[in-house]
């Protein structure tokens, strides 16, 4: 016996249960998420500019951009995106406008989800920076 827990993952209720559904209805096995252990170095990373205002760290990561960005305070991005993200606010707040009409506020210690195909542009209406983990879709 290994101790590693077979259990399921429940993005939903964000805690481990067994079986568990991911927001989308798919049942996953937390195991098949993750092939090993690693530590993702983004402090071997260079920050790139990405909007004015707007800069990240930049990693690919089994084949998904993982990125620590941050938004100056009042800094937006002026283009919409339309690739799905999960993230999470490490600090300041951030606000997503959706071109099909609509925002979300996300603030420090509050995760986010943005559906890939729903347009959305991010801005920090904030006055201090903002710092997300940002997890691209695959």
């Amino acid at each position: 016996r290994t101790g590693i827990s077979r259990r399921r993952y429940s993005a939903t209720a964000g805690r481990v249960s067994t079986p568990a559904t991911i927001a989308v209805g798919v049942t996953t096995d937390i195991l098949a998420l993750m092939r090993e252990r690693a530590i993702v170095p983004f402090d071997a990373e260079q920050w790139l500019d990405e909007a004015a205002g707007v800069r990240a760290l930049v990693r690919d990561v089994e084949g998904a951009r993982w990125a620590v960005v941050e938004y100056a305070p009042g800094a937006g991005r002026p283009e919409w995106c339309a690739i799905g993200h999960r993230g999470y606010v490490v600090s300041g707040e951030i606000e997503y406008e959706f071109e099909s009409g609509g925002s979300l506020t996300a603030r420090a210690g509050q995760g986010f989800v943005l559906p890939g195909g729903d347009n959305h542009r991010g801005r920090n209406r904030g006055d201090e920076t903002a710092r997300l983990l940002v997890i691209d879709e695959g």
